[in-house]
């Protein structure tokens, strides 16, 4: 076993594992202002994160006196680097990448550089607590703080002891010697502000807070208020979600690669969201794999309603498949492959092998208002219960009986890995720590009304302050995204609605009315039209006169010509788009017109009245015009017609 770090803090326990011990001179840690010529962490990961890894790290001050029996194990086999024994600061231009603990990587694949890596012949075995005897592990700083090498990740609670552990000035040159960075001054960062943080070890506790829901997102709470609250989700500037501009033109490149293994899982509720963690061991979990980024699944959540957006459209659902990138394991950095789902009329097979069988939320997530006052902040920072001797506010969740075996791949059934948005973030819930990788893929999976319900359920955070477990889209602040190459219009940005399917009114009535409103348009139009078709015949037939001219030229009908022809075509209009959006099954445009239509119904019968009448006036007019002139019964030029018995030769 590595070995352990155990606290027990204003009645929490919290457990570590020793990762790795290194070195730092002078002290990167400062007391009233005064620099201790070493300092040693002991970086610990721990055993039982909360929204993503932490890390613990015991801090160690060293002073020149006795000798250190610790250090005499290895002072004379420690390893030396070639830019150490140089004695010169690298240049700017000549400067690596480094991981969270300060090691050289490459900037491309952000694999540790092995050039930069001289490792001595110890081996040990070596006794960890001779580093810290003598000295009193009950007096001690702790605060809520970060790495303290690129890329400063805030991650990481800090356990300083008070009490200070010696070492000669020989041993302590040469540990200066190998560890160079002579020119300067030493391999050390100086203090940072604090920023409204406490330290704790020295006074009391701070005065009551409420603690605050994390949904709906206020960027205040996030900051301070709520559990795992980190500032930097406040004044982060690589922070998630984001909203993606429409893509019409994906970029062409290579298919994101998965190996997600079918294999047991733990189904559970966290108190904010639905997880499935994955739990073979270490690879045989399954791999992600892009460009020279290589991840290790850990486990895949859901949010309702999606995080990510795209030109403002929020869509029903989105999951998140958090994976580890490899050779980070001191301090990890993330990749998440992301998938929308859509509103279909098909049930989703992956998400039927569980759905019935979601967690839900932890009884007493939400804790009334008197119930979430707390007394203050253990030495973590974290809330503690009021009137519960100090007990932190636990962070409580609920299994299901649900645990496969379970095909991982099966999940994004039917999704081009080839269309994507990537971009670098952060993790979309407190801490919102900043060193994630998002794969979000622009096809989407399919689910139905009642499989989205049976999610939102198990979730929660459906109430009148909350309606979702999303954080809203961050600004990008000069990141790339990559992904597309054509930008597209945007989409009309929607809220997701809360529908009950059981309750969801039947459309037949309303396709039934409609059909019947067009159809008795229709009935209405073609009676008057044949009615006044049978008028016009019989004037014809009664006389072909320039009269005609009445009705379709310029004379007495003209009035009707301009006017009431208008009328009927726009009538015409109306009722050819209702039949086309009744034959399309478009229903949600009749709905749009269903008002309208009552009211169209109502002037096509008054428009048939008036036509009705204009026919009548019309039929008169002609009969009158006739009587009054008898002479174009005849010859047009007022000749009369002769019988062909009265023809002369």
């Amino acid at each position: 076993s590595k070995g352990q770090m155990f606290t027990d803090i204003a009645g929490t326990t919290k457990t570590y594992t020793l990762v790795q011990c290194h070195f730092h001179w002078g002290s990167e840690h400062v007391i009233d202002g005064v620099q201790q010529v070493l300092e040693l962490h002991c970086v610990h990961t721990d055993d039982h994160p909360v929204g993503g890894p932490t890390y613990g790290v015991l801090g160690i001050f060293y002073e020149l006196g006795a000798e250190s029996t610790f250090l005499k194990h290895f002072e004379d086999e420690l390893p030396t680097h070639q830019a150490a024994l140089s004695g010169r600061l690298l240049s700017e231009e000549e400067q690596p990448e480094h991981d969270l603990l300060g090691n050289l990587v490459d900037q491309k694949s952000w694999r540790r550089l092995a050039a930069s890596v001289n490792t001595s012949s110890y081996t040990g075995p070596l006794n960890f607590m001779e580093a810290i005897t003598g000295i009193d592990r009950t007096h001690y700083w702790n605060y809520d703080g970060s790495f303290t090498t690129p890329p400063c990740t805030e991650v990481v609670d800090w356990y300083n002891l008070m009490g200070k552990a010696t070492l000669s000035v020989a041993q302590l040159n040469k540990f200066k010697y190998a560890m160079g960075w002579s020119a300067a001054g030493g391999n050390f960062r100086n203090a940072q502000p604090l920023r409204g943080r406490t330290v704790y070890g020295c006074t009391l506790l701070p005065q009551p807070v409420v603690l605050k829901n994390w949904y709906p997102y206020n960027a205040d709470y996030w900051a301070s208020g709520s559990h795992n609250s980190n500032p930097v989700c406040k004044h982060g500037t690589f922070q998630s979600p984001i909203d993606f501009e429409k893509c019409a033109v994906p970029t062409n490149r290579e298919a994101i690669g998965i190996t997600w293994a079918t294999q047991t899982v733990e189904l559970t509720n966290n108190g904010h969201t639905v997880q499935i963690t994955a739990k073979n061991d270490g690879a045989a979990r399954g791999k992600m794999t892009y460009g020279k980024k290589q991840y290790t699944l850990i486990q895949c959540h859901w949010h309702w309603g999606s995080e990510h957006r795209i030109s403002g459209l929020q869509l029903p659902l989105e999951v998140h498949c958090v994976h580890q990138l490899d050779g980070t394991e001191e301090a990890p950095s993330y990749g998440v492959f992301g998938v929308f789902y859509e509103l279909s009329e098909k049930t989703n097979p992956f998400l039927a092998r569980f759905e019935d069988q979601l967690p839900s939320a932890p009884h007493g997530r939400r804790l009334d208002e008197a119930e979430e006052q707390v007394h203050g902040l253990n030495l973590f920072g974290h809330p503690i219960i009021n009137g519960s001797k100090g007990r932190r506010l636990a962070s409580s969740y609920t299994s299901s009986s649900f645990t496969g075996p379970l095909d991982m791949q099966a999940l994004y059934s039917g999704v081009d890995k080839s269309k994507f948005w990537d971009y670098e973030g952060s993790f979309t819930t407190p801490p919102c720590t900043e060193a994630v990788d998002f794969y979000i893929m622009m096809g989407r999976a399919g689910m139905t009304m009642a499989q989205l319900n049976k999610f939102k359920a198990a979730i929660g955070w459906d109430t009148a302050e909350a309606n979702g477990n999303f954080r809203p889209p961050q600004p990008l602040n000069g990141r790339a995204v990559s992904g597309c190459d054509s930008i597209g219009s945007a989409e009309t940005p929607v809220v997701v609605p809360v529908i009950d399917e059981e309750t969801c009114p039947s459309q037949a009535p309303l396709i039934t009315l409609q059909a019947i409103t067009a159809v008795g348009v229709l009935i209405i139009l073609a009676v008057v039209a044949i009615g006044a078709s049978k008028t016009l015949m019989g004037s014809s037939m009664e006389g072909n006169s320039p009269n005609q001219a009445q009705v379709y030229g310029k004379s007495g009908g003209d009035n009707f010509s301009s006017g009431k022809k208008q009328d009927v075509e726009a009538t015409l209009a109306k009722i050819q788009e209702d039949l086309k959006a009744l034959m399309s099954g478009n229903i949600s445009a009749m709905q749009a017109k269903s008002e309208e239509n009552s009211r169209l119904v109502g002037d096509t019968v008054e428009l048939a009245k008036e036509i009705k009448e204009n026919m009548k006036g019309l039929t008169v007019s002609n009969t009158q015009d006739r009587d009054a002139h008898p002479a174009q019964a005849g010859q047009p030029d007022g000749s009369p017609m002769l019988s062909r018995g009265e023809m002369s030769a």
